[in-house]
This record gives structure tokens, sequence and C-alpha cells, in this order.
């Protein structure tokens, strides 16, 4: 039997840690639900169907933390377009090691917090959240 998911219940306010680590090609997210506000560690660890491109909410609600390797090996499936650009909005304040390593074919990196030497601005560098390689600039 194959179960596909597209989008997750807008009720969900929680989710563990690996939940969706090595789902199939069926598993097809897109978007998070506003209600949740942090992504463990290894969630959509190597999922090829998740392209989530946008984190948090421009008005401070959503997403607030991304754990280590939440999208590692993700994304890079056949479904929907191709990831190239991910948008971390005011409301996320921590994001940890391999968070984006090897997620879809990201090209670019916006960040409202942004900060050249990310210094203190996130738990974890740009280059340790495996953006390195990525072309990082101020969300506005």
């Amino acid at each position: 039997m194959q179960v596909e998911i597209n989008e997750l219940p807008s009720a969900l306010t929680s989710i563990g840690m690996g939940a969706f680590a090595g789902a199939g090609p069926n598993v097809r997210i897109s978007k998070l639900p506003r209600g949740l506000s942090v992504i463990p560690s290894y969630t959509f660890n190597g999922a090829p169907n998740v392209k989530i491109s946008q984190f948090g909410g421009s008005d401070g609600s959503g997403v607030t933390q991304i754990g280590t390797g939440a999208f590692e090996n993700a994304g890079g499936g056949s479904w929907g377009d191709t990831l190239t650009r991910i948008e971390v909005h005011i409301s996320v304040n921590a994001i940890y090691a391999n968070a984006f390593l090897n997620y879809g074919k990201i090209e670019t990196a916006a960040f409202a917090r942004y900060d050249a030497s990310n210094d203190g601005v996130y738990s974890s560098t740009y280059s340790e959240m495996g953006l390195a390689g990525v072309t990082i600039e101020a969300l506005v």
C-alpha cells in the first residue's frame, strides 16, 4: 500500500525527530503549517520530495528552530520545481549543523536575520548549516 501526503495538517503544532526521514517518493511536502514552531533533528532527512522553501513567518510566527540535519539529503526528487532558493524569515532564531546539507539544489539562501559573518545570529554558521558554496543574502 502506498500513502501520498501532499500537505501537513494545518492544526499540526509538533512533529517527532526523524518523522519523515527516508520517506519515499509518495511523500510530497512543500509547505509547513503555521503552528509548527520546531523542526526537530533529521525530520525530513533523505526525503526526496520534500521541497519546503520558506521557513518561519515575516510576522514573527511560525518556525523558530531547525534541528540538526533536518533537511539533509532531501529535496532531490523529481516532483515539483527544483529547489534552488530558501528563505528564512524573522521568526527563525536557531538553525543547527547540517540542517540544509545537500538539500535540493540550493543556489541562494536569504535570511531575515542576515549577518555576513553570521556571528551569533544562529546556533551554526552558514557553512555549518550545510550552505557552503551557496549565495547568502539578506531577505528584504
